[in-house]
């Protein structure tokens, strides 16, 4: 079982948009404070904002890598840092979805609860 943040004070993930909608595990906590940084980031930040133990997102992150939503940008006095991939368009769609899910957490969804109309297969993509 990973470590919990040893701090006082809640960390991000606690109440950020993606981990109320998907679950407090490593992996949407890691993609919930890299989207909030904006920026690459080394992992004890990571695991300080979003209350889990380095070795959690050193055991993660690399999943993340191969699924192309997170990349390693430099290392930094042989610390590596990360950011969300700007360039994936799942990564994209991510950060699209966590700021509607702010708005709607935060009460300000406009939206009139229309019927939403699904595609009866998923969209082609360009290879």
């Amino acid at each position: 079982m990973s470590q919990e943040h040893s701090g006082t004070s809640p960390n991000y993930t606690d109440s950020a948009a993606l981990t109320m909608l998907f679950g407090d595990s490593p992996k949407v906590k890691i993609l919930a404070v890299l989207l909030k940084q904006g920026r690459d980031t080394n992992v004890s930040t990571i695991a300080d904002l979003g209350g889990m133990s380095r070795s959690s997102v050193y055991r993660h992150i690399d999943t993340l890598i191969n699924l192309d939503v997170v990349e390693k940008t430099r290392e930094v006095s042989g610390s590596p840092l990360y950011q969300v991939n700007r360039q994936s368009a799942v990564a994209q769609k991510l950060g699209e979805l966590q700021y509607e899910l702010v708005d709607v957490v935060a009460g300000e969804d406009e939206s009139d609860g229309g019927d939403l109309e699904f595609p009866d297969t998923p969209p082609e993509t360009a290879q």
